[in-house]
């Protein structure tokens, strides 16, 4: 007779797997991490731990992809302009960021070390995928009212994606080498500027000095 799965049970023990890994990953980074960590803190067996991942790239997959899954969900459809979406996508990310505090402070220490440039990577081929639909949507709504100057959404759109995370991580690479909050403002302004000449827009058409106010908040956690 077929063993019978309940699905509640399953989802539970997977998630106190990607749970564990997530907390070593924060204190240790991801090449320290190992499975048997992730077992002494589970306090279960390797046949078990099997049973879900087929080994330790599977688990930072499933770790990556719940990270972003979770971002991605903060970026629901919204009506209105495209300039109001897209101050909307900002504004979703941020919320994301607000809602993981806790876990982002205690990763920036680790997050730009040598010992989670694969896990860093891997984050950033997942995000860039979840972001560009939407982006590109957004983009192609722009260039129809005129607000953007693009020749091709869809490609514009990965290469303002790349542009985002790249910006998340000059700050946090900044404020791990204990750059002074003007430098991190002057460094995201920049990023700023450059959002706009990719997508042809007028100068202060994305209003990022919006997003420029909640940086002190971080810095002074991260700091």
């Amino acid at each position: 007779m077929a063993r019978t799965v309940d699905p509640v049970a399953h989802s539970q023990r997977r998630e106190a797997y990607l749970d564990a890994a997530q907390r070593i990953i924060q204190t240790k980074g991801y090449e320290a991490l190992s499975i048997q960590d992730v077992l002494a803190a589970t306090g279960t067996s390797k046949g078990a731990f099997y049973h879900y991942f087929t080994g330790k790239p599977a688990l930072l997959d499933a770790i990556v992809a719940r990270m972003v899954d979770a971002a991605a969900a903060q970026l629901a459809p919204a009506g209105g302009s495209a300039l109001d979406r897209l101050d909307g996508v900002f504004a979703g990310l941020a919320t994301f960021k607000a809602g993981q505090k806790d876990l982002i402070v205690a990763m920036v220490k680790v997050w730009m070390s040598d010992e989670n440039a694969v896990m860093r990577e891997h984050f950033r081929r997942r995000a860039i995928a979840a972001l560009t639909p939407p982006l590109a949507e957004i983009i192609r709504q722009g260039a129809d009212e005129g607000v953007f100057d693009v020749a091709d959404p869809d490609a514009t759109a990965g290469v303002f994606a790349a542009m985002v995370l790249g910006a998340n991580d000059a700050a946090t690479a900044l404020i791990g080498q204990h750059a002074t909050y003007e430098q991190v403002i002057d460094r995201l302004g920049a990023f700023g500027t450059a959002f706009e000449r990719v997508l042809g827009a007028a100068p202060g058409a994305l209003r990022f000095d919006r997003r420029l106010a909640t940086v002190r908040e971080w810095f002074d956690a991260i700091a």
